[in-house]
């Protein structure tokens, strides 16, 4: 991957070249390849961690070339493949957008936990877009499954419970507009991360490691998070659904910082870490991460810079 990034580090027209080619790649695996959707949301994200390298690196001036370049490209494409030349710089743009934002703040900052909140912040606005442009996804989305399960064989609707598939439909339902901020967010968030750890690795070997170790967003961030999710509850719906799950992604993120800082702090073998990454297929253990981020806001659970 460093290799990658020294590519990209060549010139405005490397960068270009790579951004669009993986996001092209993406879109060919997700379409010839359903089950591959992983990897295609991976070089996504790989494309995406160009284009805010490149701002991290170079500011945002480097980015308006890079960007004019890629859609050029795309534009290129488009047309040879789609017969129309701005689906794939548009569908570009819009992916990018918030990982550019988020360098943005994050070059001028120089903090990964405003970033952070930074990205939680374009989860929020791309929630709020959907539910503007696209209010009655929620219900298009279950009139489709509730069809599609109308054509299940007998046999089939025989393996569940009475009522579980409309429950597990409704709850998805009321997830599914939640779920496209929470989705925004963490691309921005990984992609930014990721050009931030290629950033370090050319020009300040070690230094991700000491930014991320040490992300913290304070006392006050932390209880106000914690009003905001209370609130969150109160509301309820999907509205409520997508802000409470974005302030604890922010915990969470934290939580994962204390985690990995312990670890080195202590000793421990990297074995424990494994073993986090593995049991997060479990929500519990989101949560558990996200309340040691709010603890140690409060309590100050490693060392860091402050404290040493």
């Amino acid at each position: 991957m460093l290799g990658l990034a020294k590519i990209v580090d060549n010139g405005p027209v490397s960068a270009a070249l790579v951004a669009a080619g993986l996001f092209v790649f993406g879109i060919a695996l997700q379409m010839m390849a359903p089950a591959a959707s992983m990897l295609s949301l991976l070089m996504y994200i790989f494309s995406t961690s160009v284009v805010c390298f490149v701002v991290l690196r170079r500011g945002e001036s480097a980015i308006v070339q890079v960007l004019a370049l890629a859609f050029a490209a795309l534009f290129v494409v488009s047309i040879l493949v789609l017969k129309s030349g701005f689906v794939l710089p548009i569908s570009a743009f819009v992916f990018w957008l918030a990982g550019i934002v988020v360098a943005v703040v994050l070059r001028r900052s120089v903090d990964l936990s405003i970033s952070t909140l930074a990205a939680a912040a374009c989860g929020v606005l791309a929630f709020a877009g959907v539910m503007m442009l696209a209010p009655d996804l929620a219900d298009e989305w279950t009139n489709l499954v509730k069809a599609n399960l109308e054509n299940m064989s007998a046999q089939d609707k025989a393996r569940f419970p009475v009522g579980q598939l409309e429950n597990i439909t409704d709850s998805f339902a009321r997830m599914l507009p939640s779920a496209v901020g929470l989705s925004v967010m963490l691309v921005a968030v990984s992609s930014v991360y990721i050009a931030r750890w290629w950033q370090a690795s050319i020009v300040n070997p070690g230094g991700f490691q000491k930014e991320f170790h040490g992300l913290r967003y304070g006392r006050y961030i932390a209880l106000g998070g914690l009003v905001l999710i209370a609130i969150a509850i109160s509301i309820g719906g999907s509205s409520g659904i997508a802000l409470a799950s974005l302030v604890i992604m922010c915990f969470f993120i934290q939580g994962l910082s204390v985690a990995h800082a312990l670890v080195k702090q202590r000793g421990m073998s990297p074995a424990w870490l494994v073993g986090i990454y593995l049991l997060m297929i479990l929500p519990q253990t989101i949560l558990l991460l996200g309340a040691l981020g709010v603890s140690d806001n409060i309590y100050s659970l490693r060392k860091t810079a402050e404290n040493d």
